[in-house]
């Protein structure tokens, strides 16, 4: 006798959810609520907000670039709650470019996804350089050169792509394993410097790297660089978005994965960085920029070789779970893309695996287009450190598309609620979303060190007209350029 099937209510409501837009039910629903998070976890990443932005922020301003971490926060955590809002609404694959194109149609969205695959491509390829840079050490490589590297990052690479095209299985106990690395690089280190190993009064928070004293006026040049600097720790919280088809009652779970994510990870950061300031042996040299990574420097000094290479190793797995959810996130995006026929070979893009139900085209796609531009960093270092200028500002420029698209509806009495939302103060939160968004990403594009190359204090604005050029001559070649707002 052959056992008959019966019908999951859930299931059938989230696919009947997905009839409303057009789509069917493709990719499978294997993520928790916990499993979202956790996938934003890894995207944003403590150990990669914190070792990303630290001695560049403290050289621009000096300690005193710590107050900058509230400050990025709190703009982003606006963002994150307008998004909350947009995913409640709009639960589906694709994360800003889907969110934008149910707002205000094809075309805004077409460019949002443009932009936002391209920063997160780019950056697959940095986390994993950077990653080989802090695992050559544990391997006893202390000088390794550019080229081993880079040989390094593609097995990286190699890994990420292999991760996130096995099962979703796999990405589970990845990331699961990260957030334990997470904890004890992050957490557990910050408390032994903070009880056992400070060196600097709290009053070293005041300082800066121009006067060394107390005095300080909060839109100063210097500090106003730290914030740009600062502006690349909180990124990456939008990731479960990206999955939304794949997380059960996505209506409720991805709004509050995207909150509670951004503000673990800007808690744990803040946390950290207040320990390491207190922590640094020679905190004048820092301040210099003369010493080259402050954090690996102070827990060399404090722990010893022996406990920090074993240290290091675990920054690497950090930064290695950062890439293979980015990797995960624009795959998703790139089916979204494929989905609706607006990108070419859409048909090839589109496939899935038989048995999980997993993007594996896009996500082989993105990682060989990763590996492209770790080569490029060889022959041309000049053109790779304009695409790495463009990672920070592509965020900001992807975030606004949907934020600014749901002030407009707000503006014109359009914006419709949804599971998730903020009642009356909605617009409020938008309206300094939007205004965060755009005076960030001035400040970050803002070409205010006349010491370095022309093309890296204007790359920001450089790569953003170059792809923006790009993208619009790419737009003409989209094989379906229908205008869909389903409000």
């Amino acid at each position: 006798m052959v056992a008959e099937h019966r019908a999951d209510p859930l299931e059938d409501h989230e696919a009947a959810r997905l009839k409303e837009y057009g789509y069917t039910q493709e990719l499978k629903r294997e993520f928790s609520f916990w499993h979202a998070a956790a996938l934003g976890f890894a995207d944003i990443s403590p150990i990669v907000a914190l070792y990303g932005m630290f001695a560049l922020a403290l050289a621009a301003a000096g300690p005193i670039f710590f107050w900058g971490l509230f400050l990025v926060l709190g703009g982003q955590m606006l963002v994150a709650l307008v998004f909350g809002e947009i995913a409640s609404r709009w639960p589906l694959a694709g994360g800003v470019y889907q969110w934008t194109r149910q707002q205000v149609g094809t075309g805004p969205a077409w460019f949002a996804g443009w932009a936002y695959m391209w920063t997160l491509t780019i950056a697959m390829s940095t986390v994993a350089f950077a990653a080989a840079s802090f695992f050559a050490p544990v391997l006893g490589i202390d000088d390794a050169d550019k080229t081993l590297l880079v040989i390094m990052a593609f097995g990286f690479l190699a890994f990420g792509t292999l991760a996130n095209t096995i099962g979703q299985w796999v990405l589970k106990v990845f990331v699961s394993l990260s957030i334990a690395a997470e904890f004890i690089a992050s957490i557990i280190v910050g408390i032994v410097l903070l009880v056992g190993f400070q060196v600097n009064p709290i009053s070293v928070l005041w300082e800066t790297s121009a006067s060394g004293a107390a005095d300080f006026n909060w839109f100063t040049f210097a500090w106003l660089g730290a914030v740009a600097f600062i502006g690349w720790s909180f990124l990456g919280f939008e990731a479960s978005g990206a999955i939304a088809e794949e997380v059960k009652k996505p209506e409720q779970s991805v709004p509050w994965s995207i909150i509670v994510v951004l503000g673990f990870v800007g808690a744990v950061v803040i946390f950290s960085a207040f320990a390491i300031l207190l922590a640094i042996p020679d905190i004048d040299a820092a301040m210099t920029g003369n010493v080259a990574d402050p954090v690996v420097q102070t827990m060399e000094y404090h722990f010893g070789e022996t406990i920090t290479r074993p240290l290091l190793a675990i920054i690497a797995l950090g930064f290695t779970a950062s890439m293979v959810a980015l990797q995960t996130a624009v795959s998703r995006t790139l089916y979204s893309f494929a989905r609706d026929r607006a990108v070419p070979f859409y048909g090839f893009f589109q496939g899935l695996t038989d048995q999980h139900k997993l993007p594996a085209r896009a996500i082989v796609f993105v990682g060989v287009v990763a590996a492209l531009f770790l080569l490029v960093n060889l022959g041309a270092e000049q053109i790779y450190t304009l695409l790495v200028s463009f990672v920070v500002g592509g965020f900001y420029i992807s975030f606004a598309f949907p934020v600014i698209a749901a002030l407009y509806l707000h503006v014109t009495r359009r914006h419709e609620r949804g599971p998730f939302n903020l009642g009356r103060l909605s617009f409020a939160v938008t309206l300094v979303a939007s205004l965060w968004l755009v005076f960030e990403l001035v400040n970050i594009a803002w070409p205010r060190y006349a010491d370095l190359a022309w093309y890296e204090n204007w790359g920001v604005i450089l790569m953003i007209v170059i792809l923006g050029i790009i993208g619009a001559v790419a737009y003409m070649t989209v094989p379906e350029k229908e205008t869909k707002a389903v409000v």
